[in-house]
């Protein structure tokens, strides 16, 4: 088997080559049978030595894991449906919709359909062309005034040899795109699940902020109503008043703007799902607890994520289909042989065409080289050698950003929980500190102004505590979207469109 080394220029391995004059027996040497199938035999196959990348892969995460996280191997099948561990029948219901109906999600099964299709084309390639052909041409000669016509029908066929692998690496590109394809519509529907479960974690959290002011504001309420008609009688004066009354409009006035972000989060979900703005089920208005997976998620090793996440796995592909191009532009150097065959009948009147005794048959190998193109093979090698070393930086920097998705995942999710349990802490403290100055101001120990201070902190703290409850959650999203969760979801999509 001889190899040919393509990091070396080929006329350099040829030597110096001599201008003669091919005799006419050289010529039918190099068309006869025996020398082509000798062609064909040789197996000439093309070396390309593709660049690796350089990436070392840490053995273990740096950045603190919490103690609520395994540090076990990735279990890909959690992953896969990582969202039903939060237990929500109205979350899974909206994620499955979002799946159908979310354009994204069309697009990008479309673009795994164009890819396919390109396939397809390219597998034609390996298979021979036959097509029927039709000629009439009329002639006269003008001394004569004699008019003739001739009629010619017949079929043509031909068949190119993948002597040098062209056709083979052009096809194998091609695989390597379908599979790049679908990655990154796995990539996409990732995504989506993501963006869903974190804005439904965002209502939710919405609306229980919706539901602690207006909680706060009846209580506020009640205890104006009270001091107003302690005023009435005189018992209390008007500074106190005008203190319970600022605070208990400053609680209403936080109502509309959470009403307006809890607006914006459902318009967000409705277009994450396909429909018009505006257009969500009654369930999501009902004010629901937010979602909190009874499972959390195992970390695994980095090693394991980069072969989870769809996005490193299209980058992957992309570059294994630029080495195919390479490849295929390598053998642009090397002569091409094909073999064409036609028959035709020929006849002068068109009504005696099938039965004229006037046929021509032909058939033979054909043998194209092209020796000089300006430069434009080899500037072309070089162009498809750069794209890839472009897709290989890609590939490293994608290596490198989900490493770091995943530390910054990490990092915020243990910080949260720490956060968490201090403001829990403090709104316990807060509320015994608000019980007994509203005691000491009714004993007459206190000032009122004391009781709302104790009061407006303690009712802070309530609403912080509700919202880092919806932030831990959308840090474990981040978590699982950074550790390849949802992966496995698309596991065909065909021609004919669809997630199976």
């Amino acid at each position: 088997m001889k190899i040919v080394n393509l990091d070396k220029p080929i006329w350099k391995q040829l030597g110096r080559m001599r201008v003669f004059i091919p005799s006419k027996q050289l010529i039918s040497l190099a068309l006869s049978p025996l020398f082509l199938v000798s062609l064909l035999s040789s197996c000439i196959f093309l070396q390309h030595k593709s660049i690796k990348p350089q990436i070392e892969i840490p053995d273990s995460w740096n950045a603190k894991i919490h103690a609520s996280l395994k540090k076990e191997p990735l279990n890909e099948r959690q992953l896969s449906t990582w969202w039903e561990s939060f237990e929500d029948p109205v979350l899974s219901s909206l994620i499955r919709e979002a799946m159908e109906r979310n354009l994204d999600v069309k697009n990008a099964l479309s673009k795994v359909r164009e890819a396919e299709a390109r396939k397809y084309l390219a597998k034609a390639n390996f298979f021979p062309v036959v097509g029927l052909s039709g000629i009439f041409n009329i002639s006269r000669r003008a001394a004569e005034k004699i008019t003739k016509e001739t009629y010619e029908a017949g079929f043509q066929s031909s068949w190119t040899a993948d002597i040098f692998g062209g056709i083979r690496a052009s096809y194998e590109a091609s695989e390597f795109d379908l599979q790049s394809s679908k990655e990154y519509a796995l990539g996409v529907l990732n995504n989506l699940v993501s963006q869903v479960v974190k804005t439904y974690i965002e209502i939710r959290t919405l609306q229980n902020r919706i539901k602690e002011a207006e909680n706060s504001l009846k209580v506020q309420e009640e205890i104006y109503e009270l001091i107003k008609k302690e005023y009435d009688v005189g018992l209390k004066d008007e500074l106190t008043v005008n203190q319970i009354l600022y605070t208990v409009e400053s609680t209403r006035s936080s109502i509309p703007n959470l009403t307006s972000q809890l607006e914006e989060a459902k318009n967000r979900l409705s277009i994450l799902l396909g429909r018009a703005p505006g257009n969500l089920s009654e369930e999501i208005d009902k004010p629901g607890p937010v979602p909190c997976p009874s499972v959390n998620p195992m970390l695994g090793i980095p090693g394991e994520v980069i072969k989870q996440r769809p996005d490193i796995r299209q980058v992957e592909k992309k570059l294994l289909a630029q080495i195919s191009r390479v490849k295929a532009a390598y053998s642009e150097l090397y002569p091409g042989l094909s073999l064409e065959g036609s028959f035709a009948f020929q006849s002068s009147s068109l009504g005696n065409l099938s039965a004229s005794r006037a046929w021509t048959i032909s058939f033979g190998p054909k043998i194209l080289w092209t020796l000089f193109k300006g430069q434009a093979i080899r500037h072309n090698i070089e162009l498809q050698k750069v794209i890839e070393e472009q897709y290989l930086i890609e590939y490293e920097k994608t290596i490198i950003k989900a490493i770091e998705e995943v530390e910054n995942a990490l990092t915020a999710y243990g910080n949260e929980h720490e956060r968490l349990i201090s403001l829990k802490k403090a709104a316990m403290a807060a509320e015994e500190a608000f019980s007994l100055s509203w005691k000491k101001y009714q004993a007459g120990l206190s000032a009122f102004s004391e009781v709302l201070e104790n009061q407006k902190v303690f009712l802070s703290l309530r609403d912080q505590i509700i919202q880092r409850e919806g932030a831990l959650a959308s840090n474990l999203v981040e978590l699982i979207k950074a550790l390849g969760g949802g992966s496995g979801q698309i596991t065909d999509v065909s021609i004919k469109g669809g997630i199976e």
